[in-house]
Order: structure tokens, then C-alpha cells, then sequence
């Protein structure tokens, strides 16, 4: 029995380990991506595997309120994924511009070149960043702040993984009937807070009913990842609208508008699906 204990306790580590260094060398190797070009799969892969350390970082702030002090390189890639999230905004942005324009059989000669600055004025915010901000991305100091993990053991770490979702759970449900953009954000954020914690506990305890609700959170985060790109392009056609002769691009406007509306609704009746369920999953 004890050397059964022993075994399952290595492998925990083992994995938690092997865990922790994908991501970390996901990071490594998009960061010396970036600096050659920061190209759109380059961006993408990084900021994801930012977002999956950050998830782990509030798993352990949960399991021990408190006692985590991160160093400075922790803030100093999170200012550089705020700065590369810009640059994927206007990118992003900018193609989503054209979709538009083409299903709308609307041409604004002025309206692309505006999207595209806005990418051309992230860019040189990054660059100017670089100039000044060197980051010698070490994977043994971040992994160093997330040590406490490795002494935990694993029935513990899988129930905390759950209870933890189960928390972040009803924060979203606070927010269901809102209409309110920002709470949408706090959804959009919450929703992959629980996306990368579920993730982590269904590689250490395989769980069907855990699994469903992956399958669901990917969905809804697909969902409200369309919806934040339309908020974004939006923002910058309502600005557009203002200036004279514009008046013209008040149907994307529109069209803009309902596909905003027929995403939350959408994602309103998965998450609606998920709270009816109440519990998820057996608790481990």
C-alpha cells in the first residue's frame, strides 16, 4: 500500500512537472518567436501560453490565499501580452473588416488603411517595448513560484481543481441576465480561467462528466472570443462613422450589432445548460 502511495505520488509530480514545462517551453520558444516576427501564430501560441500559467497561478492563490509572491518576470510577460493582444485586435480586426464589407457589397476606401494603422501603432509599441525591456525568459524561476504545487498531493490538487471551477462557476452565473459589456468580459475571462483549470485536473484524474464540460467551456470560449473581435472592430467602425460622409457604414453598424446579439445568446443557453446541471461532475 505504501509503495503503491509512493508510486502514484512520483508520477503526480512527474506529470505536474512535465506539465508545467510544455507550457513553459511553449512560451520560451513563441517569445523568440516574436522577436523575429511577431506573426499571428506566433502571438496566438504565446499569449495562450501565458493565459494557461496565469490559470495556474490563481489555482495556486485558491489552494493557498496569500502565500504566492511571483517575481517581476511574471508581471514583465504579462505587459507583453497586453501589448501583443493589441497587435492581434487590429490584426484580427482588420479581417474580420473585409468579411464584412464583402457581405455587405460595401466598399469604404478609408476604413482598412484606419484598421491597418492601428496594427502598424501596436507594432511600434512592441518594438519600442523590446528596445527598452529585456526579458531573459528563465522557466526555472516561474516554475520555482509555482513549486508549492509539487507538495501537494494529487487527490488533493484534482478536488481543489474542481472546487475551484465550481467557484468560478458562480461568478459567471452573477452575471447571465446582464446586458452589460463588461461583465461579458468578466464571463470571457472566468470562462478560460475554468477551460485551463478543468484541463489540468481531467490530465491528472480522467473524469467523463468533467470532460462534457471541457467540451462546452471550449465552445462557449470560441463563442465569446467571436464576440469580443466584434466588440473591438465596433468600436473603431462607430469612431469611423463620425467622420463626414461616413454615414454609409451604419448597415455594418448594424449587421455588427445582431451578430453581437445572436453570440451571447447562444452562449446564454450553453451556460444556462451547464447551471441546470448544477454539479458537473462527481467530485473526486
Amino acid at each position: 500500500m505504501l509503495v503503491s502511495s509512493m508510486v502514484r505520488l512520483v508520477m503526480h509530480k512527474k506529470y505536474l512537472r512535465h506539465y508545467l514545462q510544455h507550457i513553459l517551453h511553449d512560451l520560451k520558444q513563441n517569445y523568440l518567436g516574436i522577436q523575429k516576427r511577431a506573426n499571428e501564430r506566433n502571438v496566438h501560441d504565446f499569449r495562450v501560453a501565458v493565459k494557461k500559467i496565469n490559470a495556474l497561478f490563481d489555482l495556486l492563490a485558491f489552494l493557498a490565499p496569500g502565500k504566492l509572491t511571483p517575481n517581476s518576470q511574471i508581471d514583465q510577460i504579462k505587459n507583453l501580452y497586453k501589448l501583443l493582444g493589441r497587435i492581434r485586435d487590429a490584426h484580427i480586426g482588420g479581417m474580420l473588416c473585409e468579411v464584412y464589407l464583402r457581405q455587405l457589397d460595401h466598399l469604404e476606401d478609408d476604413l482598412l488603411p484606419l484598421i491597418q494603422k492601428k496594427e502598424k501603432t501596436a507594432r511600434k509599441r512592441f518594438s519600442d517595448w523590446k528596445k527598452e525591456t529585456e526579458i531573459t525568459l528563465s522557466p526555472s524561476r516561474v516554475e520555482e513560484d509555482l513549486r508549492p504545487f509539487f507538495r501537494i498531493d494529487n487527490k488533493t490538487l484534482i478536488h481543489n481543481c474542481d472546487q475551484f471551477a465550481h467557484r468560478q462557476f458562480r461568478n459567471i452565473w452573477q452575471h447571465l441576465h446582464t446586458q452589460q459589456s463588461d461583465k461579458w468580459h468578466k464571463v470571457r475571462m472566468e470562462s478560460k480561467s475554468i477551460r485551463y483549470t478543468l484541463e489540468l485536473g481531467q490530465k491528472l484524474s480522467p473524469n467523463s462528466g468533467r470532460e462534457e464540460v471541457l467540451d462546452k467551456m471550449r465552445l462557449i470560449g470560441d463563442l465569446l472570443g467571436d464576440w469580443h473581435d466584434r466588440i473591438i472592430l465596433s468600436g473603431i467602425v462607430r469612431d469611423f462613422s463620425k467622420t463626414p460622409d461616413k454615414e454609409g457604414i451604419n448597415s455594418m453598424i448594424k449587421k455588427l450589432k445582431k451578430d453581437r446579439s445572436v453570440l451571447l445568446e447562444t452562449t446564454h443557453l450553453y451556460l444556462r445548460e451547464l447551471q441546470t446541471k448544477q454539479y458537473f461532475w462527481k467530485m473526486d
